[in-house]
């Protein structure tokens, strides 16, 4: 009768609710019920319940609550997402080498959405519904309970378990399932943790990142500069990056054409023309990216610094290259010209930067361009200049 097929559903509905948001799930809501797919497994229900009232739960649960059931939950593919812990509200998994009290470095909740620290990359285990995690360059690597998630060179697969509509859990075995776990009690480290979905602090929704706000600072030449080092490929809008690499002698930089698309661990200087651009990240499936070396060093981590030796990014007589700093701690994901690349270079103060219509991109070494004397395009002194442009007191001219 339709009066009993109608009680079927709606019990039936009222069971499939409580795993779905209260509005519709979209892309960028995970671990919940799509609501518009509610309706269109009506039939499948009604079907259940009639054929086999005893075993529905287990029916339903199988046949469509089921994580991996093709468009009933939606779940993260591979990419790059936040990961907010439900218990200590604003706080993020990431990372950023700081040191605990006990002197070691581990990931921990952050209340940062808006930098690369806490940006997490997924690898989906195909329909396994489990994950493998990194940030920052870094594995997320499984550890016994209570032991804190330190850097690791060694992926881990962490399952995923549904906890309520867009909320999971995500565990690891390593003697036992540990749970990532947000503890407060421990300056917010992530830690291995046995009691699952039973603790608030081990539950997390997810957000998709599709892309990073970038801050640039006015150079006082009408364009915006920033240093940047990230572990996932971008492409740029509203600034332009370039790689530098030191000649042989060591007395000038030489910056690439501009380019807009950066591979990831490739630290680069930018260029724009205003203080905000974006850095629109691929979906790449990279598990890791490794630091590539040029004469710019990158970092992933807030790093510590020798500011007597190392260069940066900065301005000097109205000028913008890489020059000593009085600080002590590089932010991460920027990039600096460290002193072992000026080994034999005693003396020098820094490097400006200049962009010429004519010449194209260089850099020549500040301390040298003083005097009246007279450099080539590469650096080089020249006591007989002929015919051709070169730089003298910092200014290209035309001889």
């Amino acid at each position: 009768m339709r009066i009993e097929a109608v009680d079927y559903y709606d019990l039936a509905m009222a069971y499939i609710d409580q795993y779905a948001s209260a509005n519709a799930v979209n892309d960028d809501e995970y671990f919940g019920v799509r609501t518009a797919n509610k309706t269109a497994y009506k039939n499948q229900i009604e079907t259940a319940f009639s054929a086999n009232h005893a075993g529905l739960t287990a029916t339903i649960y199988e046949n469509t609550i089921k994580p991996g059931c093709p468009g009933m939950i939606q779940l993260p593919e591979t990419g790059y997402y936040r990961m907010k812990n439900v218990n200590e509200e604003g706080y993020y998994l990431g990372y950023d080498g700081t040191e605990d009290s006990d002197g070691s470095t581990c990931l921990r909740g952050m209340q940062d959405n808006a930098s690369a620290k806490t940006i997490v990359h997924f690898v989906k285990d195909g329909d396994n519904n489990s994950y493998q995690f990194s940030v920052e360059g870094t594995y997320i690597a499984a550890v016994s309970s209570g032991t804190k998630r330190t850097p690791s060179e060694t992926a881990a697969n962490f399952q995923s378990e549904y906890i309520a509509p867009g909320v999971a859990s995500f565990s690891a075995t390593l003697s036992g399932n540990t749970y990532l776990h947000c503890s407060a009690s421990q300056q917010y480290a992530i830690v291995g943790w046995e009691t699952g979905k039973n603790s608030p602090a081990s539950k997390w929704t997810i957000e998709k990142i599709t892309a990073l706000d970038l801050t640039l600072n006015a150079g006082g030449d009408g364009s915006y500069y920033a240093t940047l080092c990230l572990p996932f490929d971008v492409t740029l809008t509203g600034c332009s990056a370039y790689t530098l690499s030191l000649n042989g002698a060591k007395t000038a930089l030489t910056l690439s054409e501009a380019m807009t698309t950066v591979p990831a661990g490739t630290p680069v200087l930018l260029r724009g023309t205003s203080a905000k651009a974006t850095a629109n990240i691929a979906a790449s499936a990279a598990t890791s990216a490794p630091l590539t070396t040029t004469s710019l060093t990158g970092t992933y981590t807030d790093l510590t610094v020798t500011p007597e030796t190392d260069l940066f990014l900065g301005k000097a007589n109205d000028k913008v290259g890489f020059y000593k700093w009085n600080g002590t701690t590089l932010k991460a994901n920027r990039a600096y010209l460290p002193a072992s690349m000026l080994e034999g270079t005693a003396g020098v103060k820094g490097f400006a930067i200049q962009f010429d219509t004519v010449t194209a991109i260089d850099a020549l070494n500040q301390q040298r361009m003083a005097n009246g004397q007279v450099f080539n395009l590469a650096g080089q002194r020249v006591s007989k200049p002929a015919k051709g442009i070169y730089v003298v007191n910092g200014k290209k001219v035309a001889i």
